[in-house]
């Protein structure tokens, strides 16, 4: 059984310049930027999905400018990035929003 895949989801491959041959480095540089995006939201209070899109070199939404994840709001307060690897080494990664935030901070 699949699990479905939000919206928000994106592919990680090769037309990402951040994505390496080197599926070792993919992931140290995924958990990296998880790290950072939990260490920014408990620093600013919130965190925007399009913020999330631009570390991961990955093209912004209209919906990215409203919805991500807020420190003490409703969601779970933490940034996590559901990644499977899809083929080529190429990943498909989803992100658990908390939902709409810009009315909230």
């Amino acid at each position: 059984m699949t699990t479905p895949v939000s919206m928000y989801a994106r592919t990680f491959d090769e037309f990402n310049k951040y994505w390496s041959k080197r599926p070792m480095d993919n992931q140290i540089f995924l958990q990296t930027q998880k790290n950072w995006f939990n260490d920014m939201l408990q620093a600013q209070g919130h965190l925007f999905l399009n913020e999330v899109y631009d570390a991961l070199g990955m093209k912004r939404s209209r919906e990215g400018a409203i919805m991500g994840w807020l420190k003490d709001g409703k969601g779970d307060g933490y940034v996590e990035l559901e990644i499977k690897e899809i083929e080529n080494g190429a990943l498909l990664i989803d992100f658990n929003v908390d939902g709409v935030i810009y009315n909230n901070i």
